[in-house]
This record gives structure tokens, sequence and C-alpha cells, in this order.
């Protein structure tokens, strides 16, 4: 692959992952688990006891998505890292 099909892809793939980010919402995601955190961390939190498991699940599927795309990112910013770092080699 020469290095401006490359330079392409990466472009592309980083185009990719920000869209994907913005399909996700990420930004809310990430507000929403800091709203959920903090009112799990309110002493009356387990007073309802149903309440707070739904909280804690919820709580538990917004990390996931949240860390699954973060893993996403961080891994294709590695990558990209590594080919910019061949072609000021080069």
């Amino acid at each position: 692959m020469e290095k401006y099909e490359l330079n392409k892809f990466i472009l592309d793939y980083d185009n990719k992952i920000n869209e994907l980010g913005k399909t996700l919402n990420i930004g809310s995601i990430d507000k929403e688990i800091n709203e959920l955190e903090s009112k799990s961390n309110d002493v009356n939190f387990w007073t309802d006891r149903d309440n707070a498991l739904k909280i804690v699940e919820r709580l538990n599927e917004l990390k996931t998505k949240y860390n699954d795309f973060k893993n996403i990112k961080d891994k294709f910013i590695d990558i990209k890292d590594i080919v910019e770092s061949n072609d000021e080699e080069m």
C-alpha cells in the first residue's frame, strides 16, 4: 500500500470512528455516567433498593458502551501514531 493510500485509509477510518462516537452519543453517555455515579454516591442511595439496582444496571450498561468505544478509539490512535512515526522516519 502506498503512503498516500495508507494516509487516506487512516483519515477515512478516523472520520468513521468520530461518526460512530456521534451516533452512539458518547458525550451524552459520559454525562449520564457522571450523573448516575453522583446519585449512587448519595448516602440514601440504597433506601429504594429496586431503583438503586436499576441505576446500577444502567450505569454498568453505559460504562460498557463508553469503554468499548474508548478502547476502539485508543487502539486506532495507537495505530495512527505508529504510521505517523514511520512516515517521519522515511
